[in-house]
């Protein structure tokens, strides 16, 4: 978050009158390879992209897993049904 500020600090500078400027440091060449490096070496969003992949993970391995469970419930499903079906209830007490 830090860094974002730094660059939202450097590329902008506002007037007195409220009129946006480009900043002067901001067009200088190593100014902007030390704002890049500052964003490569800041590790705020390292821990989110990590639990995104995790996330993904899992819903692939949960997408597999019901992808395989399914022909076997469906079976179960079709057994049951013609049990059912095929058994008499008496009416009498």
């Amino acid at each position: 978050m830090a860094a974002v500020q730094r660059a939202a600090a450097m590329a902008l500078s506002i007037h007195a009158a409220g009129a946006a400027t480009v900043n002067p440091q901001r067009t200088n060449p190593m100014t902007a390879f030390k704002m890049i490096s500052r964003l490569r070496e800041d590790e705020d969003g390292a821990v989110t992209v990590d639990w995104v992949v995790l996330t993904a993970a899992v819903v692939g391995l949960c997408v597999t897993v019901l992808a395989s469970v399914t022909s076997g419930t469906k079976s179960a499903t079709h057994n049951v049904s013609n049990k059912l079906t095929s058994t008499s209830v008496s009416k009498a007490f």
